[in-house]
């Protein structure tokens, strides 16, 4: 027995002793490796504080002829976020008729916003002094 574990020892040896064979095909694609660490925010296009937003607010003008009143961002490529109108008070027979925005899907015309107001009793369109219209914005860097 021992003589032939050790002839199989010695053919072992023979056969390992000879040179490299032609390299076999390519083994399957491995599974993929685990995400990698989420990177810095850069500047470029985000806000890097709150000082980047900023609100306009347009006061309607004491003049029968203006009867809608409209804020806008500073620039086109400035970031619309919210925008709003505001009633005065002392405002009696007069409802909000419309508030919205406007030119928020493009980058050529700066975002509005804009109010309207009717007189209930006669349901026309009515100056309201100190009537408002508000946006707020992000400043595009």
């Amino acid at each position: 027995m021992e003589r032939l574990a050790a002839a199989i020892f010695v053919l072992l040896l023979v056969a390992c002793g000879g040179s490299q064979g032609p390299q076999g095909p390519t083994g399957p694609q491995g599974d993929p490796g685990a995400p990698g660490a989420t990177g810095a925010i850069g500047a470029t296009g985000g806000y890097t504080s709150k000082e980047d937003v900023y609100c306009n607010t347009i006061v309607m003008p004491d003049d029968p002829a203006v009867v809608e009143v409209t804020a806008s961002c500073n620039a086109a490529a400035d970031l619309p976020l919210e925008g709003g109108c505001m009633t005065p008070p002392s405002a009696s027979d007069i409802a909000l008729l419309s508030s919205g925005p406007g030119a928020w899907s493009t980058f050529t015309t700066a975002a509005i916003w804009s109010c309207r107001w009717i007189r209930l009793s006669s349901g026309a369109f009515v100056n309201v002094p100190g009537g408002a219209a508000s946006i707020c914005c992000v400043v595009h860097h």
